[in-house]
C-alpha cells in the first residue's frame, strides 16, 4: 500500500527556537529569559516535555498553573510555543501505582526508576495514564494563542527502549502473531520450525525472543521487531488523536533520535504533521565516526551524518521537517565531547535550513548546574551568561533578513535513496559478518553527496515516478507490488548487494536471490562470502577507454549472469562479475569501497542525464528554492566557484568568480539554474 502523498506545504519563514525548562529556574527569571530569547532572534520555544512530576505531583493532583503563566509570558513577548508531552519521563509515584509498567530487557531485567524512557510502550495501564495527562494538557492549553505545535513524548526508541520483553509486550506479541498467521499450522510452516524442534502447539507458548544460548530463529526476531515498531506507533497514536481532538490547527510532531533504526520512522511519520529530529553532529561523530574521520572533523562533525538525517526525516514527514534539538556546544553523552569550531553552530543551522528544516531549535537555552545533563552546553552558561553558541545564533537570526523565502514546495531531488527499515532489521539479525546495515546505507548517501547532487530519502511505499535515478542500497525482501512500481518508473536503478536475498518470511528465495528482482536484473546469486575488512578483493572495470581498479570489501557474491552484462569483475576470476547491468537496472554483487562506488555512481548519473558537480573535499552543497548552499567542514579554507548573487554571507568577497570559504563557513548563492 502506498504511503500518504506529500503534503501541500504552505511556505513559512525559517524560524529559530530554543528548548526551555522554566520549572528548573526561579519564576522571577522567566520573563527576563523570554525577552532575551526574543532579542536573540528566537521565535519558537519548546516547554514541558520532561515536567510530569511538576504538572502532576501525585495521582489526582494537577498543577498546571505554572505552565499557564509560562505560556502567557511567551505570548506577551511575541514568542510561539511547542508543548512536549511529558511521557518520556514518568514520575516516581506512577511506578508505585503500576509496578509492572517498566521496560524489560532481553535478559529479563526491568528498568529501574532514576533516568528516563524506563516505560514499556505496550503496558495498557501506562498508556491510560499517558492518555490522561495528555488530555489534561490538550484541554487546558490546546487553544492557547502561544501554542503552535505539540511534540509527542521524546526520542522514541532511544537508550535501547524500542523493544521490551515485559509481560505486556509478550501478550501484545502473541496477539500480533495470531492476527498475522491465524493458525499454528500456518505459523509453523512459514517458520520452518521443524529444524531445532522449533515448532509450537499454541500461540500462548510463544515468548518474545529474549536470551537463549544459541541464536534465535530469524523470523521470530523479525516479527518481534515488526511488532515492537507497531507498538510504538500505537502508543504514539494515543497521544496524536487526543491532541488533534482538543488542539485543532496545531502541528503534531515527534523528535526522532539520530542513528536509531529500532522502529519504522516512515510508518510513524504517517501519523504526524511534521517529522522533527535531534541533531548532534559532534556527538554523532564521536560515537559513529571512524578514527581518521574523528580527527579530521573533530570540531565540525561529520559532513554527511546530520545531512543524512535531515533528508531522512524530511522524507518521513512527507516534505515537512524541523530540528527540535540542535547542538549548541559540547554535549555530555558521547565518548568525547569537543568544543565546536567557531562558526560550526551557525553552519549546522543553515545546513538544516538548506535541507528543508522549517525550524531549528537549540538544546538548551541555559545549561543547568544540577542533574544528569549538567555537562551539556546551552546558549547560556549556568551563571546565565551568553555562551559562544549564543552569538552564532544571533548572527544567524540577523542573516535571515537577507534570505528570500524558500520556493514552495521544497525542491524534489532527481536522485532518491531508498531506505527500508525491515531490511535494516534483517541485516542486523543476519549480518553474516558483513558491516552494520545502517553504515552500508550511509555509505551510498555519502557517495552521492561527494558527487554534489541533491538527495531525497524515500521508503518503498513512496511514489517512484518523476525520479531520474533511484538507489536502493539495502532492500532484502521487496514486495512484488513495489517492484512493479519501480519498473514503471522507467529510470535507472542501482541495487546494492543482498537486495532480493530474502522473502517476507525471511527465507532464501526458492529460485535463489535476487528473488523477485531476478526478472529485472537477469542474474542469480549462487554463493556468498563475508571477508574481514583487512582482506579487500581487487575489482577491475572499464571507465570510458580506461581500465580502473577498485575493491570489494567485507562482502562478495558469486553471480551467474542470465542476460545481464558484467561491467566489472573480480581480479581472482571467481564468478562472472562484481557489477552487472540489465537495461535500466544495475546490481552491485559486493560491498564496494569508495573508489568503486564513486565510479558506479558516476556512470549512472551520466546515464540518467544528471549533471553532477563534485564540490571541493570536505565541502558539501545543497539547493533549496533558488538558493545554492555550500558548507565547509574542513579545517582549511576552500575555494568555491560562484555563479550568481551571494546571499550569505552578505560581505563575501568574490575575486575572478571565486569565493574563499573559511572552515565552518557558509555560502549561499542565488542560483536559478536547474540541475541535480
Amino acid at each position: 500500500m502506498d504511503s500518504p502523498p506529500p503534503k501541500t506545504v504552505t511556505p513559512a519563514p525559517f524560524m529559530l527556537g530554543a528548548c526551555w525548562y522554566p520549572e528548573q529556574w526561579p519564576e522571577e527569571s522567566w520573563r527576563r529569559d523570554a525577552g532575551r530569547m526574543r532579542d536573540t532572534g528566537i521565535s519558537v520555544v519548546r516547554v514541558g516535555e520532561f515536567a510530569w512530576s511538576r504538572l502532576q505531583p501525585a495521582r489526582g493532583e494537577l498543577r498546571l498553573h505554572w505552565l499557564q503563566r509560562v505560556l502567557d509570558i511567551l505570548h506577551d513577548c511575541g514568542l510561539r510555543a511547542v508543548i512536549g508531552t511529558p511521557t518520556a519521563a514518568p514520575p516516581r509515584w506512577l511506578l508505585d501505582d503500576l509496578p509492572d509498567m517498566c521496560l524489560v530487557d532481553g535478559e529479563g531485567r526491568p528498568a529501574a526508576f532514576g533516568s528516563r524512557r524506563h516505560y514499556c510502550h505496550a503496558h495498557p495501564g501506562y498508556r491510560k495514564a499517558c492518555a490522561q495527562i495528555v488530555t489534561h494538557l490538550a484541554k487546558k492549553f490546546g487553544r492557547h494563542p502561544a501554542v503552535i505545535a505539540w511534540q509527542t513524548d521524546n526520542e522514541y526508541g532511544h537508550h535501547g527502549s524500542a523493544r521490551s520483553f515485559s509481560a505486556a509486550a509478550a501478550a501484545g506479541f502473541r496477539a500480533f502473531l495470531r492476527d498475522k498467521y491465524r493458525t499454528m499450522e500456518s505459523f509453523n510452516r512459514r517458520y520452518g520450525g521443524a529444524f531445532w524442534s522449533l515448532e509450537y502447539n499454541d500461540f500462548s507458548q510463544i515468548n518474545p525472543p529474549a536470551f537463549t544460548p544459541a541464536g534465535h530463529h530469524p523470523l521470530l526476531l523479525l516479527d518481534f521487531y515488526r511488532y515492537s515498531s507497531h507498538s510504538i506507533r500505537e502508543f504514539n497514536r494515543v497521544q496524536t488523536e487526543i491532541i488533534r481532538r482538543h488542539s485543532p490547527g496545531r502541528a503534531v510532531l515527534h523528535n526522532f533520535a539520530g542513528f536509531l533504526s529500532g522502529f519504522d520512522h516512515f510508518a510513524l511519520g504517517e501519523d504526524l504533521d511534521v517529522a522533527a529530529w535531534d541533531s548532534y553532529p559532534g556527538g554523532f561523530l564521536a560515537r559513529h565516526g571512524p578514527a581518521g574521520e574523528q580527527l579530521r572533523y573533530l570540531r565540525t562533525g561529520h559532513p554527511d551524518y546530520a545531512a543524512f538525517h535531515h533528508d531522512l526525516f524530511r522524507g518521513c514527514g512527507r516534505g515537512r521537517m524541523w530540528v527540535m534539538e540542535q547542538q549548541p556546544g559540547p554535549v555530555n553523552w558521547a565518548p568525547f565531547n569537543a568544543i565546536p569550531a567557531a562558526g560550526a553552530v551557525r553552519m549546522w543551522t543553515w545546513e538544516a535550513h538548506a535541507h528543508g528544516a522549517e525550524v531549528v531549535s537549540y538544546f538548551r537555552w541555559r545549561q543547568t548546574p544540577t542533574g544528569p545533563e549538567q555537562m551539556h552546553a546551552g546558549l547560556h552558561t549556568p551563571d546565565d551568561k551568553p555562551a559562544p553558541g549564543h552569538a552564532e545564533v544571533a548572527q544567524t537570526a540577523a542573516e535571515l533578513q537577507n534570505l528570500p523565502p524558500p520556493a514552495p514546495p521544497f525542491n524534489r531531488a532527481a536522485v532518491a535513496l531508498l531506505v527500508d527499515y525491515e531490511s535494516i532489521w534483517m541485516a542486523d539479525i543476519q549480518p553474516h559478518g558483513d558491516r552494520a546495515a545502517f553504515t552500508a546505507v550511509l555509505d551510498f548517501y555519502r557517495a552521492l553527496r561527494r558527487h554534489g547532487v541533491d538527495v531525497d530519502i524515500i521508503s518503498p511505499r513512496d511514489d517512484f515516478t518523476g525520479r531520474k535515478l533511484i538507489v536502493a542500497p539495502l532492500w532484502w525482501a521487496p514486495a512484488a507490488e513495489a517492484v512493479g512500481r519501480l519498473q514503471k518508473s522507467a529510470c535507472p536503478v542501482l541495487f546494492g548487494p543482498r537486495c532480493g536475498s530474502r522473502t517476507e518470511d525471511f527465507a532464501i528465495p526458492g529460485d535463489l536471490p535476487p528473488g523477485v528482482l531476478r526478472p529485472l536484473l537477469k542474474l542469480s546469486v549462487r554463493r556468498v562470502e563475508s571477508l574481514p575488512p583487512h582482506a579487500p578483493l581487487a575489482v577491475t572495470f572499464t571507465a570510458g577507454a580506461k581500465k580502473q581498479s577498485a575493491a570489494a570489501i567485507c562482502w562478495r557474491e558469486i553471480v551467474r549472469a542470465e542476460g545481464a552484462q558484467a561491467i566489472a569483475k573480480y581480479s581472482d576470476g571467481e564468478g562472472e562479475g562484481a557489477l552487472f547491468a540489465s537495461e535500466n537496472f544495475t546490481y552491485l554483487a559486493c560491498r564496494p569501497n569508495d573508489a568503486l562506488l564513486d565510479a558506479v555512481l558516476r556512470r549512472l548519473l551520466k546515464q540518467a542525464g544528471i549533471c553532477s558537480a563534485p564540490p571541493p573535499p570536505d565541502v558539501r552543497c545543497r539547493r533549496r528554492g533558488g538558493v545554492r548552499w555550500f558548507f565547509n567542514y574542513g579545517s582549511r579554507p576552500a575555494r568555491i566557484k560562484v555563479e550568481g548573487e551571494v546571499m550569505i554571507p552578505a560581505s563575501a568577497k568574490i575575486r575572478n568568480g571565486n569565493c574563499t570559504l573559511p572552515p565552518a563557513g557558509v555560502l549561499a548563492v542565488l542560483d536559478k539554474a536547474e540541475g541535480a
